[in-house]
């Protein structure tokens, strides 16, 4: 699961400014807007993940 997070997650951020610049047809604010949405939702990701440690029965949820 972690190579299939980190082959499909990197070549996003690779090619964010030519996303930003071509497809959404915006410039260097947009791309700044789509890094910030980016970390703000890898804290988020990272706040859930360790709220769900804590989980009592966290074997059976899956």
């Amino acid at each position: 699961m972690a190579f299939l997070t980190a082959f499909l997650g990197l070549p996003l951020l690779t090619f964010l400014p030519v996303f930003a610049r071509h497809v959404f047809k915006g410039d260097i604010g947009l791309y700044s807007r789509m890094m910030a949405f980016s970390g703000a939702g890898s804290v988020v990701g990272a706040l859930i993940v360790a709220w769900l440690g804590r989980f009592k029965h966290m074997g059976l949820t899956s």
